[in-house]
């Protein structure tokens, strides 16, 4: 999945090591605050 979705991931990321892993992903989200990510994304995918 991660790589159908690189030249979006680009615009945002400096990829400099290839598409992270899911675990990469997971382990990021995990230390993320659920109730800040939820307003920051959705704010993000509204505008």
């Amino acid at each position: 999945m991660g790589q159908q979705k690189q030249v979006i991931l680009t615009r945002y990321l400096v990829l400099l090591y290839g598409i992270p892993s899911a675990d990469t992903f997971r382990r990021v989200f995990q230390h993320l605050d659920a109730k800040v990510f939820h307003a920051h994304n959705r704010r993000f995918t509204t505008t």
